[in-house]
């Protein structure tokens, strides 16, 4: 869907949890376009639509022409829908925020969750203090899919999404390089929670250096 191959990032804090999403989709863009360049500004608050502003126009301007974020605000999606560049949400469905340049956005099913939290009280279980789910369990969803995505595209993501629900696919399975071409987790092996949790360091195809806090 990018013709300028720069996609915009707009995150909040460079914490291993933004930072873990950020590599992540970095690797999806890259399976999908190996000539994509992923460019991400840091707005260091978790709510601040002034900055994101400025930060997603300063990305444009920058050349990309597909943005996404993580931050808690839809200030992204208004800035590429007023701009006229393609945009994925976070969180929740956010389409209607950029009804006509919206690809599709990750969607968090909370109520999966803690229905296994309220399973356990009922049931006087003690529950785990933290717990995993996705989209196996159906806690992680995507929105229905841009018409302007192309249809093979579409089967792609289709695909993927099965090999995920049925544990065949990783995403983080090796080998995966970082954005100094070195090989942070080796062919064949998949971080565990511990180092997942750690992530401090940009995938191969970020162009910028990782700030600190």
């Amino acid at each position: 869907m990018t013709k300028s191959n720069v996609i915009g990032f707009v995150a909040a804090f460079p914490v291993p949890e933004v930072t873990r999403g950020i590599n992540a989709f970095t690797l999806g863009v890259r399976e999908a376009n190996p000539n994509a360049v992923i460019k991400v500004n840091w707005s260091h608050s978790w709510f601040d639509p002034e900055k994101e502003k400025e930060l997603a126009s300063e990305l444009i301007a920058d050349g990309a022409d597909i943005l996404s974020s993580q931050v808690d605000s839809v200030t992204t999606l208004e800035v590429a829908e007023e701009k006229g560049v393609y945009t994925f949400g976070f969180y929740s469905d956010m389409s209607r925020y950029a009804p006509r340049y919206h690809l599709t956005s990750v969607v968090y099913e909370w109520g999966k969750v803690y229905e296994g939290f309220v399973d356990d009280a009922l049931n006087q279980t003690p529950s785990k203090r933290s717990t995993w789910q996705g989209v196996a369990e159906g806690a992680v969803t995507l929105s229905h899919l841009n018409a302007a995505i192309p249809t093979d595209v579409v089967n792609r993501v289709e695909a993927r999404r099965q090999q995920i629900a049925a544990g065949e696919f990783q995403v983080f399975q090796g080998p995966v390089k970082n954005q100094r071409g070195w090989v942070v987790i080796k062919d064949g092996n998949t971080p565990s929670d511990q180092e997942l949790q750690g992530m401090t360091w940009y995938a191969e195809g970020i162009d910028g250096r990782m700030p600190s806090l």
